[in-house]
C-alpha cells in the first residue's frame, strides 16, 4: 500500500497539470503510471515541453504511458503491470470515462483528507445521477488506482465483506502500546457460521521478514519482523476512521492446509461437520468469484503458515474457472498485478474422479453452451492452463463426455461421504492437481 499522503500529493500534481494544460490550449490525456522518473499525466501536444514542467514531474515520482498516436505506438505492457489506461478529451468516445475517472479521484481526495475510508458501493451512490452501474464505477475506480500507481486499498475504497473463513485458527488483535489482547477470534469454535473476510487482510505481513507493504512519503518501503513460526503478525492493521493504527493482527494455527470452496452451501456444510477436526485446516469460501479481501486473506495464510491451498469446485468449467481466480494475476492490484496469487491445487470435483463413484444417473447434467464456451475460452486462453496437461486433459473430457456435476451429488452415496470419506481420501491418496 502506499501512504494516504502519497495519494494525496499524486491526485493534487496530477490536477495541477490538466488545469495548466488547459490553460495552455492543448489537450490533457491520463496515462497509466508507469516509470518513476516521470509524470503521469501528459499533453497531446509534441513531446518537446517546459524544462520547469519536466522537472516538476521528476521531483514527484509520477509517470506516464508515450501518448498514443498512428506514428509511434506505444511499447507493449511488460507482464508484471496492469492493463494499460490512456483516456484524452480529443476522443469523444473517452470524454465520459475521462470525466469518471476525475469523479473518483476527487472523492478520494475528499476522503483521505478527511482520514476516513469507504465502501466501494458508496462512491457509486455518492454520484448516482452519473454512474449508470456499479460495473461503470468499478471500471472508473480501477482506472484512476492504475492513473496513480497504487492499489485500490491505497485508495480508501473497500469492498463489503464477501469472503467467509473457519477450521483450526485464531485471530487477535492487541493494542500495539499495551501489548493487551482487545479482540481473539477462535474459528473452530464458531461451528457453521465462520468469521467474515474483511478488508484489513488488504494490508496483512507477507511472510518474508515484511510486514505489510507501505509506501511513505518518499517511496521508500518499511519492513518489520514476523515470526518464522505457525504465527504471524502485522503491525498495520485494518483501516479505522482515522487511517491510524490501533491495533496488532495476529494469526495462530495447527492447520496442516487451506481448503477454497467455491460455494457457501458446501462450506457450511463443511463448517456444520467440522471437517477441520477430522482434518487440522481452514476452510474458506469465496461465493463464487472471490473479492479481494478473500484472496488477500488466502495468500496471508499460504505464505506466512506455509501451507498448501487446495481448491473444491463443482465438477464444471465455471467451478475451475473460480478456483483459477486465486491463481492469476490481475489488474486490480495496480502495479503489482501477481499480488495475492497462489499456488492452489485442484483437489476436485474432476471428471476423472467420476468413474470411481458409481453416481446416480440423475446426478448428471447436460452441459450447456455456455459451460462450453467456459471451458473452450480456458483451453485458449488461460495460461496456466495452457502449460498443464492434466488440467487440459480434465477439461476436455468435460467437453468430450457432455455431462458437469454438483459437489452435492456426492451425498447421494452417503449424507457425510464428502466429508467423511471423498476429501480425507483425495488429499491422503495426493489426488489433485
Amino acid at each position: 500500500m502506499h501512504s494516504r499522503k502519497t495519494v494525496i500529493r499524486r491526485i493534487e500534481s496530477l490536477v495541477c497539470e490538466i488545469q495548466a494544460t488547459i490553460l495552455e490550449g492543448k489537450v490533457p490525456e491520463l496515462h497509466t503510471f508507469r516509470d518513476p522518473l516521470i509524470s503521469s499525466f501528459s499533453s497531446s501536444s509534441s513531446s518537446s515541453s517546459s524544462s520547469s514542467s519536466s522537472s516538476s514531474a521528476k521531483k514527484r515520482k509520477l509517470v506516464q504511458l508515450p501518448p498514443t498516436s498512428t506514428s509511434a505506438p506505444s511499447p507493449p505492457t511488460p507482464p508484471s503491470l496492469p492493463s494499460a489506461v490512456s483516456k484524452s478529451l480529443s476522443n469523444s468516445a473517452q470524454t465520459r470515462s475521462f470525466a469518471s475517472i476525475l469523479k473518483v479521484l476527487a472523492y478520494v481526495h475528499a476522503l483521505l483528507l478527511s482520514g476516513r475510508t469507504s465502501k466501494i458501493r458508496e462512491v457509486y451512490y455518492y454520484y448516482v445521477n452519473w454512474f449508470k452501474t456499479q460495473a461503470e464505477a468499478n471500471t472508473a475506480i480501477l482506472e484512476a488506482s492504475s492513473i496513480l500507481g497504487v492499489d485500490r486499498a491505497s485508495l480508501g475504497l473497500f469492498a463489503s465483506p464477501k469472503g467467509w473463513f473457519v477450521g483450526k485458527i485464531t485471530v487477535e488483535r492487541m493494542d500495539p502500546n499495551t501489548g493487551e489482547v482487545v479482540a481473539r477470534t477462535i474459528c473452530d469454535e464458531l461451528g457453521g457460521v465462520g468469521a467474515p473476510i474483511t478488508s484489513e487482510w488488504l494490508s496483512f505481513g507477507n511472510g518474508n521478514g515484511k510486514g505489510e507493504e507501505i509506501i511513505d512519503d518518499s517511496d521508500s518501503e518499511s519492513d518489520s519482523e514476523s515470526d518464522s513460526s505457525n504465527s504471524s503478525s502485522n503491525s498495520n492493521s485494518n483501516p479505522t476512521p482515522n487511517l491510524a493504527l490501533v491495533t496488532t493482527m495476529t494469526i495462530k494455527s495447527n492447520a496442516q492446509c487451506i481448503i477454497v470452496v467455491e460455494k457457501e452451501g458446501i462450506f457450511s456444510r463443511l463448517a456444520e461437520d467440522k471437517f477441520f477436526n477430522a482434518l487440522p485446516c481452514v476452510i474458506v469460501t469465496g461465493k463464487g468469484f472471490p473479492d479481494l479481501a478473500t484472496r488477500a486473506f488466502v495468500h496471508a495464510l499460504a505464505t506466512n503458515l506455509k501451507i498448501p491451498v487446495f481448491g473444491l469446485c463443482d465438477c464444471n468449467p465455471f467451478g475451475l474457472s473460480i478456483l483459477l481466480t486465486y491463481r492469476r494475476a490481475s489488474s486490480k492490484f495496480g502495479a503489482d498485478p501477481t499480488r495475492y496469487s497462489v499456488d492452489i491445487k485442484w483437489l476436485g470435483f474432476r471428471p476423472s474422479q467420476v468413474p470411481a463413484l458409481n453416481l446416480d444417473k440423475s446426478a448428471f447434467q447436460p452441459m450447456t453452451a455456455t459451460d462450453n464456451t467456459i471451458a473452450s475460452n480456458l483451453l485458449a486462453a488461460d495460461k496456466y492452463v495452457a502449460k498443464n496437461d492434466l488440467y487440459k486433459r480434465e477439461l476436455q473430457s468435460m467437453i468430450t463426455n457432455g455431462y458437469k456435476l454438483e459437489l452435492e451429488s456426492l451425498s447421494s452415496k452417503s449424507p457425510g461421504y464428502l466429508t467423511e470419506t471423498f476429501l480425507i481420501n483425495k488429499i491422503r491418496e495426493v489426488d489433485y492437481l
